[in-house]
């Protein structure tokens, strides 16, 4: 869309920017949050057991700080996804829209993701 203006050009338009301070409401369907889930777990899937362990302890060392940051990027993606699953979790819960699980079926769900 872009790769034929010039820098001149690109610098004359302006583009859509979040503000800062807001505060977004999405709907996401299932499937993406299951997406979301998948990419969480593909992230710490080869994660030692260690290295895990090592990930909460650090977390919850930084549980106060505002928008905080670890030395391996991994942790932060992580995080960020871990923080955005747990947001989409809890206002379907607020909403209603959750049900009580097995363990079996949960394992019998995430299967089939």
């Amino acid at each position: 869309m872009y790769e034929n203006l010039s820098e001149e050009e690109l610098k004359k338009l302006t583009y859509p920017v979040i503000n800062k301070d807001a505060i977004i409401t999405v709907k996401l369907g299932t499937g993406y949050v299951k997406r979301l889930q998948q990419a969480l777990h593909f992230l710490v899937k080869d994660k030692t057991k260690e290295e895990f362990e090592q990930y909460k302890k650090e977390a919850e060392a930084l549980k106060d700080v505002p928008n905080p940051h670890f030395k391996e990027e991994w942790k932060d993606h992580v995080t960020t996804l871990g923080l955005l699953i747990n947001t989409v979790e809890k206002s379907a819960m607020d909403q209603g829209l959750t049900r009580n699980a097995t363990y079996d079926e949960i394992m019998g769900l995430a299967s089939k993701v």
